[in-house]
C-alpha cells in the first residue's frame, strides 16, 4: 500500500511540476510580448516626434530618411 501512495504521489508531483514550467513558460512569452509591445510604442513616438521636427524645419532629406525607417518599423510590428 505504501509503495502504491508513493507511486501516486510521484505521479501527482510530475504532473503538477509539469503545469508550473508550463505556467513559468507561458508567464515568460507574456511578460516578452508586453515589454516589446511597450517598446515598440515607443519608438513609434519617437520617430513620429523626429518626423514632426524635420517638418517643422523643413528638412526635406531627413523627413524622407525617418518617414522610411518609420514604414519599416510598422511593417515589422504588424
Amino acid at each position: 500500500m505504501r509503495h502504491e501512495n508513493s507511486y501516486k504521489e510521484n505521479m501527482k508531483k510530475s504532473a503538477m511540476d509539469r503545469k508550473r514550467k508550463e505556467d513559468a513558460f507561458m508567464l515568460d512569452i507574456f511578460s516578452q510580448m508586453v515589454i516589446d509591445e511597450a517598446l515598440f510604442k515607443a519608438k513609434k513616438e519617437e520617430m513620429k516626434a523626429q518626423i514632426d521636427c524635420a517638418l517643422d524645419n523643413h528638412d526635406e532629406e531627413k523627413f524622407y530618411s525617418l518617414s522610411k525607417q518609420y514604414k519599416e518599423l510598422l511593417k515589422k510590428y504588424a
